[in-house]
């Protein structure tokens, strides 16, 4: 019996100092800082007839259009598909502001996103000058559907936004 609470004690006392070895182990696991403010999700629900997004089987490749509150473009990225869900995630570091996406999905050399001869040109090319359309009238030359999706959205500072796009 007296071999019991000798045990009871020693565990009692080297328990504090256990949880002090711990606890400075925790404080250096931080929480993760997100080096982004707005963060797009792409979804796509086969005519609006289920829940489940289905982009990761229509949708090979994405390239989005950021505009500003004036409608100018100011940033263009492929988005990269997540290898392991094969989601469409964009995450983007922006100033405060409202701003607007433009995602197209599956365009390729047969198709266009302006007819502008230059192309799209950051600080210059607006939203209005988004022009979705093939380059040749033969639908049989691609196998994919074009999608397209639109979204307005806001930073706020010291906060994540989270904005979903309907294609």
């Amino acid at each position: 019996m007296k071999t019991i609470k000798n045990l009871i004690q020693t565990l009692l006392l080297a328990f504090p100092a256990l949880m002090a070895s711990c606890s400075g182990f925790i404080d250096h696991v931080e929480n993760p800082v997100c080096d982004y403010d707005a963060r797009i999700v792409y979804d796509y629900n086969v005519e609006n007839t289920t829940g489940d997004n289905e982009i990761a089987r229509v949708i090979n490749c994405m390239d989005e259009y950021i505009f500003d509150e004036q409608g100018i473009l100011i940033q263009a990225d492929t988005v990269v598909r997540d290898t392991c869900d094969g989601s469409w995630i964009s995450e983007l570091q922006l100033p405060p502001g409202r701003y607007s996406v433009i995602a197209v999905g599956n365009r390729s050399e047969m198709s266009r996103v302006s007819d502008n001869k230059a192309g799209l040109v950051i600080g210059q090319t607006r939203r209005e000058d988004m022009l979705l359309s093939r380059m040749d009238e033969n639908p049989s030359n691609t196998t994919d559907r074009l999608y397209h999706g639109y979204r307005t959205f806001s930073v706020v500072a010291n906060e994540i936004s989270r904005v979903r796009v309907d294609m």
